[in-house]
């Protein structure tokens, strides 16, 4: 009798984790949640947006909110929260200085947009770039508009919560990390990130 007691709260628990396994992508955590790490999650889910997308970057900020409308809101949270991390990690003054060469001048919310385009190429390419940022040298940046992926994460969560985000802002208040560059200093620039400042004839652009 003891034998069949326990043999039912066993298969209680199985049938348990394995509805927990498989429950549904819209309304619960996806099941890949128990395979990958946040990180992983959210790298995979930009590289999906941005295969569909066919290097569109306006339909890949469309796909990318479609993909995270399919998961949780708690994904959501979490991948706002990376996603505001990795923005942070690209505040480097050595980058802002790329961005600059690149448009020929750039403000702080075209910095911001600009981090936000570097997150959408990938892992890969993003953590090479902040590596290095005269590797942009090898990309093909053919527009300033880069406004959108930033807020994807927002307008997918509002679709299925009707609520903003929760507020979290990881995002330093201060300076970019590393150290500060003069504009108006073309041989700094031209130093500092000399293959950028040649492709893109940085002399006639200041």
């Amino acid at each position: 009798m003891q034998y069949k007691y326990w043999l039912i709260i066993l298969f209680g628990v199985i049938i348990y984790f394995v509805k927990r396994y498989y429950k549904d992508e819209r309304y619960g955590t996806p099941s890949e949640d128990y395979k990958h790490s946040v990180e992983q999650l959210f790298w995979n889910k930009i590289e999906k947006a941005r295969n569909l997308a066919s290097d569109n970057y306006e339909i890949q900020c469309q796909k990318l909110i479609t993909l995270l409308e399919a998961e949780s809101p708690e994904f959501i949270i979490q991948f706002d929260k990376t996603f505001k991390a990795k923005m942070e990690k690209a505040y480097t003054w050595k980058l802002w200085a790329a961005i600059y060469i690149i448009n020929g001048g750039c403000s702080d919310d075209c910095f911001c947009d600009f981090r936000s385009w570097l997150i959408g190429q990938g892992e890969t390419v993003f953590e090479s770039v902040v590596k290095n940022p005269d590797s942009l040298n090898n990309l093909n940046i053919g527009t300033d508009d880069w406004e959108g992926l930033l807020y994807s994460a927002n307008q997918a969560y509002r679709e299925l919560t009707e609520q903003d985000l929760p507020p979290y802002n990881i995002l330093r208040n201060g300076e970019p990390a590393g150290d500060k560059w003069d504009e108006e200093n073309t041989e700094q620039l031209k130093a500092m990130l000399p293959q950028l400042y040649l492709k893109y004839n940085g002399e006639s652009k200041f």
